[in-house]
């Protein structure tokens, strides 16, 4: 007969356990809002593709968007 309160003891401990990780969880865990702002990934990897490139290669990257944008107006595309 003793065993059979032990069983119920552990049974209650188990549920007691169960019951509190489940009415905690959702609390520990913050929402996807709450972790980080809205980022702008693009924003972030143009500014991390600038940082890393030396001013020759800016400077080049500048004047070749420059003669492409020249080659569009004088040459437009067909619609």
């Amino acid at each position: 007969m003793d065993i059979w309160w032990i069983v119920l003891v552990l049974f209650i401990l188990a549920a007691i356990a169960v019951l509190y990780a489940v009415r905690r969880s959702p609390k520990q865990q913050p929402s996807l809002e709450e972790t980080s702002p809205a980022r702008d990934f693009i924003e972030e990897r143009e500014t991390s593709r600038m940082g890393d490139m030396s001013t020759e290669d800016q400077a080049w990257q500048a004047a070749s968007l420059e003669k492409d944008r020249a080659n569009r107006e004088r040459n437009p595309p067909e619609p």
